[in-house]
């Protein structure tokens, strides 16, 4: 009846018959499920070869080793910076990665990041974490002031002291 018809198209529709393009979605679904699975490898490859390389900057923490899947979080909060101006950073880098926190950061590797792709983001990012370790440390170096006194300098940074050996642009 009519009215019977009225009451279950809703229903219908809520459980997708209304899709009229149904037959693209599963393409798609067909075509990740025959090829993801080597995909899937080769993008975990680039995310070991992007962790070793991050691994091994001075102003980033990350055990490669942890990175087992296309994901990689590592921590920059001994290059000084946030996540949120690491990212501002590296963006204007042209290299894409979100916050997992305020000291955080989290870059994944997919279908469309290639080994050159890896590459570049690595070396972006040390370029990146370099910058920051040279602004830092002129912010640790005195400043004259107009009467010819010194400014006064900011305390050192343990994590960077710790870094080079006890000796930090501030204690020299």
């Amino acid at each position: 009846s009519r009215e019977f018809i009225e009451r279950c198209r809703p229903i219908r529709k809520m459980l997708g018959g209304g899709m009229r393009q149904a037959g693209v979605l599963a393409a798609a679904g067909l075509i990740a499920l025959e090829h993801g699975p080597t995909r899937l490898q080769e993008d975990h490859d680039n995310a070991q070869v992007l962790a070793r390389r991050l691994a091994r900057m001075r102003g980033i923490i990350l055990d490669a080793a942890k990175v087992q899947t296309n994901i990689v979080i590592f921590s920059v909060q001994p290059s000084g910076l946030s996540a949120s101006e690491f990212l501002s950073r590296l963006s204007a880098r042209s290299v894409m990665a979100l916050p997992v926190d305020a000291h955080r950061v989290r870059m994944v590797t997919h279908l469309d990041v290639s080994r050159r792709d890896i590459e570049t983001a690595a070396r972006e990012t040390s370029v990146t974490v370099a910058e920051a370790e040279i602004i830092t440390d002129a912010e640790l170096l005195p400043r004259s002031r107009s009467d010819g006194k010194e400014a006064p300098v900011r305390e050192a940074d343990p994590v960077r002291t710790a870094k080079s050996g006890g000796k930090d642009a501030a204690s020299t």
